[in-house]
């Protein structure tokens, strides 16, 4: 598995060169969690940016499964609100 530091660090270029990039955003957000998760973030701050990431590639791209994905499990790991979190998934799949 690769450096989730240097993808944050590429993601994070990606989105500055490129803010209206969707994807970006939502990978971007499933690193935050990552690095959340595995502690090497605080968990708040993480997931606080992934809900952020995730909510930016879905008001840049409604249809985006990977944008709802990642707001599915921002808001499980940061708000334990599991009915939008289960709403989100429903509607990436």
């Amino acid at each position: 598995m690769g450096d989730p530091q240097h993808a944050l660090d590429y993601l994070q270029k990606a989105v500055g060169n490129d803010p209206n990039f969707a994807q970006a955003h939502a990978a971007l957000s499933h690193t935050y969690s990552l690095l959340g998760g595995t502690g090497l973030l605080p968990y708040t701050e993480a997931f606080s940016k992934a809900k952020v990431s995730a909510m930016k590639a879905i008001e840049l791209d409604e249809d985006l499964s990977e944008g709802h994905l990642a707001l599915a499990d921002a808001v499980a790991n940061l708000d334990w609100d599991w009915g939008t979190g289960e709403q989100e998934l429903k509607r990436a799949l």
